[in-house]
């Protein structure tokens, strides 16, 4: 056994002797600890406070380093009074219940009518048919018959007309069955609702950096009604194209004028939509994204000129004719359906069509003169979405487009502090939404002649309130 270190101690007699130091074992630490149990719980009590404290001050400074990365150095803020805030709350509950239940219903009607002819039609073109043909009955089908005619029997594929460049942006999902195109084609109207939501939220945050601004706009553009729901049943391109015009906003905003044209090109699927865009763009002289759209319409014609062996600029003008036919049987917002039905045997629809038509752009061009020194690409196209309502045929599921109204309208009310300006863009979203009615009544009619026409009072006022000027600052 290995002997122990020997230390020398004075003792009497000068005499000195070897202390043995017992070994260090557990029992000696036990013994010393209930020698000095004060020292060791002070010990350890300063330990776990001072671990305490450490973990306390890392908390705290993750928390405000969090917070400064979330808010402050993104310059969001929360600024608004606690009535607004709940104010805003409800109003986006209520419109985002709005959304999933149009979702919902559309969900449940895959694929809608308004999809099927789609399909039918690139189906017909892919056996060698030009759909036009079809409804002017100048090729007979038993096989593909024009929607709502007595021809449309069980069994028959029905049918309407497009322009032919849609046919061909429409060709990928043919190869699909009818109900996973119809699956696919939903989930894009869907991702377009959605990109539009995020804009306005985006939008609505740029101003004063406040979150519920941004919550305000985001759910004012969405605030759609139950003709959002009517898109999705019926599988219209309604979403999609309020989608592309504040895509077409963004791209001439950011000085992209060929994206821009590509934009347009696409937003030309609806002739009666997009053309009155060529007014403010050639106001702007914006001439290459006029040059691109043309040029993209053009080409994308040449495929289904070459599937049903005809001369594209003969499917060009059946554009025109394809309008005049839709009118006949359907009337234009200015021109109640009902006079429009009473007026065309004494006088031509094509001659009721071209009046709508001159009056819609009359007052598109009239309007957006007077906002040509706006520096908002958003107010300078309202005009063009206001009047694309009245200027030709269009649905009552069109109206969606107004959703960058709704959305001009909401920046509005952020950007003023007149109470009157507030009050009126307020009443305007709700006019335009009004999303409580089913019907087609005359009250719902009357509604939507109502906020356009106040959407155009709008427009006029504009230049007069300086909203959406650059130097404008906006109210704190």
């Amino acid at each position: 056994m290995r002997r122990s270190r020997h230390s020398d101690s004075p003792v009497s007699g000068g005499k000195t002797k070897t202390a043995r130091r017992s070994p260090r074992t557990r029992r000696h630490f036990q013994t010393r600890n209930r020698k000095y149990p004060k020292k060791n719980k002070h010990i350890l009590q300063n330990v776990c406070r001072t671990c305490i404290v450490t973990m306390t001050e890392w908390q705290i400074s993750i928390s405000e380093r969090i917070h400064i990365k979330s808010f402050y150095s993104t310059g969001i803020t929360m600024s608004q009074t606690s009535p607004r805030k709940l104010a805003i709350l409800v109003f986006a509950a209520f419109s985002l219940f709005i959304a999933v239940l149009n979702l919902t219903h559309g969900f449940r009607s895959i694929p809608g009518y308004d999809f099927r002819l789609r399909y039918h039609e690139v189906e017909c073109l892919r056996q060698g048919i030009d759909p036009y043909d079809i409804v002017s009955k100048k090729t007979p089908s038993t096989e593909f018959a024009l929607f709502g005619t007595p021809e449309a029997k069980p069994g028959v594929k029905t049918l309407h007309v497009y322009t032919p460049w849609e046919y061909t942006y429409f060709l990928p999902l043919s190869f699909l069955s009818e109900r996973a195109a119809g699956t696919v084609f939903l989930l894009i109207s869907t991702a377009a609702l959605a990109l539009a939501g995020v804009y306005s939220y985006r939008e609505g945050l740029k101003i004063r950096h406040d979150l519920f601004d941004g919550i305000f706009t985001a759910s004012a553009a969405l605030f759609l009604g139950y003709e959002a729901g009517e898109v999705l049943i019926m599988g219209n391109y309604g979403f999609i194209n309020a989608f592309l015009i504040i895509l077409l906003i963004v791209t001439v905003s950011a000085g992209h004028d060929i994206s821009a044209g590509v934009v347009w090109a696409f937003l030309m699927t609806k002739p009666q939509i997009g053309v009155l865009f060529a007014i403010p763009l050639l106001i702007k002289r914006r001439f290459i994204t006029a040059g691109v759209a043309v040029a993209i319409c053009i080409i994308c014609t040449i495929p289904p000129c070459l599937l049903c062996g005809k001369n594209p600029l003969k499917m060009i003008l059946e554009v025109p004719r394809g309008c005049s036919f839709i009118a006949e049987g359907n009337g234009t917002a200015i021109i109640p359906s009902t006079v429009f039905t009473s007026l065309h045997d004494k006088i031509p629809a094509v001659l009721l069509s071209g009046i709508s038509m001159f009056i819609g752009s009359a007052i598109c061009l009239i309007l957006t003169w007077r906002l040509r020194k706006t520096s908002s690409w958003l107010a300078f196209f309202a005009p063009a979405v206001i009047c694309a309502l009245i200027w030709n045929y269009c649905k009552p599921h069109d109206r969606v487009i107004l959703s960058a109204i709704q959305l001009l309208a909401a920046l509005a009310a952020i950007r003023t502090d007149k109470k009157s300006v507030r009050v009126f863009s307020l009443i305007l979203i709700a006019l335009v939404a009004w999303p409580l009615m089913y019907n087609e009544g005359i009250l719902t009619k009357l509604i939507r002649r109502i906020s356009l026409i106040m959407s155009i009072y709008g427009c006029w006022m504009l230049p007069k309130l300086h909203l959406f000027d650059a130097e404008k600052e906006p109210v704190k």
